[in-house]
């Protein structure tokens, strides 16, 4: 007789008594009735569906059974793959800014057979993992920033909410994966400017002391390897640039605003941001020096290539000399303020003459 199967898991396999049995081998034996002149009797010269070694009425059993075997082996995974990608907040532009709750994360790292089956039983908790004690068996998972190849560790610090498991550990998998996905983390800026991380990737790491590697990276064969980088996104350090403006009491008043990023030594502009609204609900305004002015905030849609401009209406009721309203922006990834005043033209002034 011959045959196979695979096991394609962890851990140890052990087989029961006539866990594999062969009821064919005895065919011979299990003829009844007179054939070739050789009487077998009613029931064959062994007992059918019987896998007994001891004699019983002259017969032992016709079927075959393997005896005890095992425990076999500690299996463990023969590869890992890597599935992993980041959303920017701002997908035309192919960024997102520091404290903005809109970055994509969807990351899978799974435990795999050198068949690609997925190892169910690789989970905390599980009989594998106690096979090496004092020790897990289980690899231990790691998950950095990267960007450009200086890390960001612990990326903790910055990300929030904070990567599930605790890392880095052996105990974030599950049944053969470790995963965690959502479009709402944020790269949490500082008090003090810094970055831009315009090369900014996930370094997902796995310590196996079996020796197993990352061979595959979203789908793609890879050389082994103990780490791969998920694919780039740009993470900036904004701020809204609201220019003073000046104007007469008797008129509306547009008002310039530029998105602008920290370059690592100075603020530059955002030419990359055409998603950011502008509405009048991301500004407040409260009274400047000068007269009161009552004036109302339109917002002027979204930014183009980082630029774009609000709009103060005409002071009503007419203000009773020279005031001023200071303008902030409500978006926490990009604070700013300015200030718009009436009744006052820009200056410098090359001539001025007043008319009565």
């Amino acid at each position: 007789s011959s045959g196979s199967f695979q096991y394609q898991d962890v851990g140890t396999l052990s087989l029961k008594t006539n866990a594999v049995t062969d009821p064919n081998f005895t065919a011979v034996d299990q003829v009844t009735g007179v054939v070739g002149k050789v009487d077998h009797g009613a029931s064959g010269d062994c007992v059918l569906n019987n896998t007994s070694n001891s004699l019983s009425n002259s017969r032992y059993g016709c079927t075959i059974g393997a005896a005890g075997l095992g425990p076999l082996g500690r299996f463990y995974p023969d590869h890992y793959e890597v599935n992993a990608s980041l959303t920017p907040a701002c997908a035309a532009g192919g960024f997102s800014y520091m404290s903005q709750p809109a970055l994509g994360i969807s990351l899978g790292v799974s435990a795999m057979s050198s068949s690609g089956v997925l190892l169910s039983r690789y989970t905390t908790g599980g009989n594998f993992s106690g096979l090496c004690s004092p020790n897990s068996c289980l690899a231990t998972l790691d998950i950095e920033g990267d960007n450009a190849g200086v890390p960001i560790n612990p990326l903790s610090a910055r990300l929030s909410p904070n990567l599930p498991g605790s890392l880095p550990a052996s105990t974030a998998w599950s049944a053969g994966q470790y995963t965690a996905s959502g479009s709402a983390y944020s790269f949490n800026r500082l008090a003090a400017p810094d970055g831009p991380y315009d090369s900014f990737a996930l370094k997902v790491s796995v310590v196996d002391n079996d020796g197993a590697l990352i061979t595959k990276l979203n789908g793609a064969t890879v050389a082994g390897s103990a780490s791969v980088l998920s694919p780039l996104t740009k993470i900036r350090y904004g701020r809204l640039q609201i220019a003073n403006a000046y104007g007469s009491e008797l008129l509306a008043l547009p008002v310039n605003v530029s998105a602008q990023y920290w370059n690592g030594s100075y603020y530059v502009p955002n030419s990359l941001d055409s998603c950011t609204s502008i509405a009048s609900t991301n500004f407040t305004q409260t009274p400047g020096p000068g007269a009161a002015i009552t004036t109302t905030i339109l917002g002027g849609g979204t930014l183009s290539s980082g630029a774009g401009a609000i709009t103060l209406t005409k002071p009503a009721p007419t203000p009773s000399g020279r005031g001023s309203v200071n303008l902030a922006s409500t978006i926490a990834w990009l604070p700013g303020s300015g200030r718009a005043s009436f009744g006052i033209a820009a200056s410098p002034f090359i001539y001025l003459r007043e008319n009565y």
